[in-house]
């Protein structure tokens, strides 16, 4: 803060109404005068006493107003020492569209969950932000250690998939694509309406121009294809990048549509969910409840673990030694110590 470089010269002559290029005098330190451009008048009235003179402002010291300004410095002090002790670190690996500031993060309505999720919006792409908490974190950063105990991630996340639900609300009528992406409670889809083009909504959807404007129709037909081009992209670049959901080498091309259509349907309603398998003919299974067996099966193979373990106790195989373990044991101990008895109390 350049005022506290100018408190000094003020004090030299405290008493007198001078203009401030005046005292901001110093023959051994003559860079001093900088400092006249960084100050106001707005500035130097609350550490001093302002006269004006023709045309140029007269300041003298005053006292009170200096331990005033000084005071609120402090508050401002302490006030900022303890937000450093409260603040948490974010740590976020971000691509450059989003380290740009071009953008803004907004709210929208999840297309498959239907609630409330991230997403930072450019005027070219969106991301969907992604937190991952954990209770205690650390991280290099450059040659840094930093404490933080989450991590944002940002992936780049195609705007027609945000379309989708809106257009599922009326899917029988030709509508402007301003009228459709409409929504009092996450007003910031229509950020979406600058993302989409005439070429790309033709892919989902029926078109219809109208004087100067493109109406669109739900179109349940080119949304299945599209979703179906969707599905193989994802299993392509699973093989690629050797990405193996199954930990098993010898998956099938079924199982890997299986899992591509698992993760486009993160982001697709769950009526279109259906026909997407329904389209590779592929059964939807609901894997929360199969999963879980039958409480009587549970218990009963419970109770044969235990029988098998009681009854097989006697007929345990002693374990095979090594060749170590039988040259060992060959070599004579007889009248030798154990180990144990230098250890023991005298």
């Amino acid at each position: 803060d350049p005022y506290f470089l100018t408190l000094p010269y003020l004090l030299r002559n405290p008493t007198h109404f001078q203009p401030i290029n005046q005292i901001l005098v110093d023959q051994q330190y003559p860079a001093i005068s900088y400092m006249e451009s960084l100050l106001t008048q707005e500035g130097l009235a609350k550490i001093c006493e302002t006269r004006k003179s023709s045309d140029e402002i007269l300041v003298k010291f005053d006292k009170s107003k200096v331990l005033e300004w000084l005071s609120f410095k402090l508050s401002y002090y302490n006030e900022y020492k303890s937000y450093l002790r409260n603040m948490t670190n974010i740590i976020a690996y971000l691509p450059t569209e989003v380290l740009s500031g071009e953008g803004k993060i907004i709210k929208l309505r999840h297309p498959k969950a239907d609630k409330e999720f991230m997403v930072y919006y450019t005027p070219n792409m969106c991301f969907e932000l992604f937190t991952k908490r954990d209770k205690h974190g650390s991280w290099f950063v450059d040659d840094n250690v930093v404490s933080s105990n989450e991590l944002i991630i940002a992936c780049p996340l195609d705007p027609y998939f945000l379309t989708l639900p809106y257009l599922l609300r009326n899917p029988t009528h030709f509508q402007p694509i301003n009228q459709i992406l409409v929504d009092q409670q996450y007003p910031a889809i229509s950020y979406m309406e600058s993302l989409l083009t005439q070429e790309g909504l033709a892919k989902i959807c029926e078109t219809r121009k109208s004087s100067d404007e493109i109406l669109v129709k739900f179109d349940k037909s080119k949304v299945l294809e599209w979703l179906s081009g969707k599905v193989r992209n994802v299993v392509e670049e699973m093989k690629v990048a050797g990405v193996d959901p199954g930990f098993n080498s010898s998956l099938t091309e079924d199982e890997y549509i299986r899992y591509g259509c698992g993760i486009v349907s993160d982001y697709i309603p769950a009526s279109l969910s259906k026909d997407l398998y329904d389209k590779f003919g592929i059964e939807l299974v609901e894997t929360e409840d199969s999963e879980k067996p039958p409480k009587r099966q549970k218990i009963s193979s419970e109770k044969e673990n235990i029988k098998v373990s009681a009854t097989s106790k006697s007929k345990l195989k002693p374990p095979k030694q090594s060749r170590a373990q039988k040259q060992l044991a060959a070599v004579n101990t007889k009248g030798m110590k154990s180990m144990t008895a230098f250890f023991s109390k005298k």
